[in-house]
């Protein structure tokens, strides 16, 4: 008896040489039969009349119903695990609580509760999700750094690819353009890891044109197709109803990623894409499978391809190029869309098969409605819309190079466009001009584009202009702030001057009046004078055909100077470009050019003469 006391004395002392916290209740009574010292100052006043249902209300914050609900678990021989806070001497501390019921043969004898203090693995845990988080935004901000200078890159790219180039120069043209977007791609990859990792990425489902939709995607990568000699094939079951709902921007974004995998790992052979239909819980589902005949994924690496940075090997990284990060966006994206990808092991060196299924609804009639036309239908709207009368639109942009390449861009699409550099420019040029639609940057010096959109919402005179913010900003709530603040729309630099063009298109549309819109008063003067100005051009135009035939590059440099200003002035802003270029040509003595723009000249201004008779 006495080697027994001596026993259970030296493991009490034990129990109170641990750091945590150690309690044990009788099965019959309910009530503490130990505590060990770190109990006691976990709950002041701890005794042998305190009971289970106390000290579980004291540990857990539980009400009684949730505390009887954990009992009966615990006497049915089950043990109980949970991570809750607790109040010490004022401060909050965090604890893990283990409750393991002791049995004796077949019955439950007594609990024994044992609390860990976890609070500095939480708050361990918290600081590198801080630093995470930290790590992630400065990725995001970067990667919006790096897109701002982007449109100057692409946008000049665009910009000198309508103009008359040699071989030499296209070639070069084309290493840019390859250079620029391929860098583009990985500061999209960044920013997309960035934007999963933070928790900002939505879906936006919207009508998607199903098989329309599959053939454009393909079309992108054709060039890539054409330039390794492969074959692609696609099959679209034609149980996928032509109109779906989804979010086409990011079910692009995974075919495109897939795509090019396939294409970039595949030297010989074909790429094959596939959509079929299948029914699950009687939802149906998309089934999309991208194959082709590369060289295959070794059989211990496919467990790790949907990994961040994850390549086959390094070598494939300095072979085939890459970040490691397309298959793990592409994971993310389907698992947002409440889908699945997968990788079927193929045979290694015989190609890979990469498939992804996602939930689709069928479009209802009230979103059908809100469909919208693509940018091909717009295009004669356009001629319709300026119907040779000038649009004058603003661009606020404070760097100067965006500000000149926006305004070319749209110039070449025959608007008429004034500039300012910041929010207070764009104040005063709105009280002295009239202007039919604001391309407003958001981050500018003096006044942001915030500030100035807000003013202008107040603003009676004013407050009904289109105002489409620009912004290289493209994290999740972008969009959404820059409409809070009273913006129409939002497109996200870089951009292309199409996609520019297609929404101050669209937004012209929407903000003109079903009567035909009201003219200004110059304008009106304009619209009087311009059978008297067909009549001048056509003069100015026959002389400049003589002056090339004659190769008098100086009397052609001044008519083409002429017809520039004079054909400007009404607005028909086509005709003034290309007078433009003429002047420059013969500046350049470039009478091969001069020769094909004075037959551009000729058919621009036979379709105005034929618009205004």
């Amino acid at each position: 008896m006495r080697d027994n006391s001596r026993k259970l004395s030296y493991q009490t002392n034990v129990l109170e040489d641990i750091q945590d916290s150690v309690m044990v209740i009788g099965n019959k009574t309910r009530r503490i039969q130990f505590a060990n010292h770190q109990a006691k100052t976990m709950i002041p006043g701890l005794s042998s009349t305190s009971t289970l249902d106390e000290v579980l209300r004291t540990l857990l914050s539980y009400s009684e119903e949730q505390s009887q609900a954990i009992q009966t678990q615990l006497v049915n021989g089950q043990s109980w695990q949970g991570d809750y806070p607790l109040l010490i001497d004022g401060q909050a501390r965090h604890f893990r609580h283990r409750i393991y019921p002791h049995k004796i043969g077949s019955q439950v004898s007594s609990l024994v509760i044992v609390s860990t203090d976890i609070t500095e693995l939480i708050n361990t845990r918290q600081q590198a999700e801080a630093a995470n988080m930290a790590k992630s935004q400065f990725l995001a901000n970067m990667s919006h750094e790096i897109r701002t200078p982007m449109i100057g890159i692409l946008g000049t790219v665009d910009l000198l690819d309508v103009d008359t180039l040699d071989s030499a120069q296209v070639k070069k043209l084309a290493t840019i353009r390859e250079c620029g977007e391929q860098l583009l791609q990985i500061i999209n990859q960044i920013l997309d890891v960035s934007k999963i990792e933070i928790g900002t990425l939505t879906m936006r489902p919207e009508i998607c044109a199903f098989p329309d939709f599959i053939n454009q995607t393909v079309n992108m990568v054709m060039p890539l197709i054409r330039e390794k000699g492969l074959q692609i094939r696609t099959q679209i079951s034609p149980e996928i109803p032509q109109r779906i709902m989804i979010d086409s921007v990011h079910f692009r974004q995974i075919l495109l990623n897939l795509l090019h995998n396939a294409i970039k790992f595949t030297n010989t052979g074909e790429v094959m894409v596939k959509a079929a239909l299948e029914m699950s819980d009687s939802h149906p589902e998309l089934l999309v499978s991208v194959a082709d005949t590369g060289i295959g994924i070794p059989h211990d690496k496919a467990e790790t391809i949907f990994e961040p940075f994850t390549q086959v090997d390094d070598s494939a990284s300095r072979g085939f190029g890459g970040t490691g990060l397309g298959l793990y966006i592409c994971r993310n994206l389907v698992d947002l869309m409440g889908g699945s990808i997968r990788y079927e092991q193929a045979t290694e060196g015989n190609g890979s098969l990469f498939s992804f299924r996602l939930p689709i609804e069928l479009p209802t009639a009230q979103s059908e409605e809100c469909s919208t036309e693509d940018f091909q239908s717009l295009r004669p709207a356009l001629a319709e819309l300026l119907d040779f009368k000038p649009v004058h639109l603003l661009v606020v942009e404070d760097n100067e190079l965006n500000r000149k390449i926006v305004s070319q861009m749209l110039q070449n699409y025959g608007f008429q466009v004034s500039t300012a550099e910041n929010g207070l420019d764009c104040l005063r040029l709105l009280q002295d001009y009239d202007f039919e639609l604001i391309l407003m940057d958001m981050q500018m010096p003096v006044m942001d584009g915030y500030e100035t959109t807000a003013i202008i919402r107040q603003d009676p005179r004013i407050q009904h202009l289109p105002i489409i913010a620009m912004t290289a900003h493209a994290m999740t709530g972008d969009r959404e702030k820059c409409l809070a603040c009273g913006c129409t729309s939002y497109i996200s630099k870089p951009f292309k001057a199409e996609q520019l063009t297609e929404e101050v298109i669209r937004h012209l549309e929407q903000a003109a009046s079903p009567r035909k819109r009201p003219l200004y008063p110059a304008q009106q003067l304009i619209n009087d004078l311009i059978p008297e100005l067909i009549e001048m051009l056509q003069s100015m135009i026959d002389d400049l055909i003589s002056a090339i035939e004659l190769r008098n590059l100086e009397m052609v440099q001044n008519i083409g100077h002429d017809i520039k200003g004079t054909a400007g002035m009404y607005g028909f802003m086509e005709i003034s470009r290309v007078a433009g270029e003429i002047e420059q040509a013969a500046r350049d003595k470039s009478m091969r050019k001069l020769h094909a723009l004075s037959q551009q000249l000729l058919y621009l201004f036979e379709q105005a003469n034929t618009k205004v008779c």
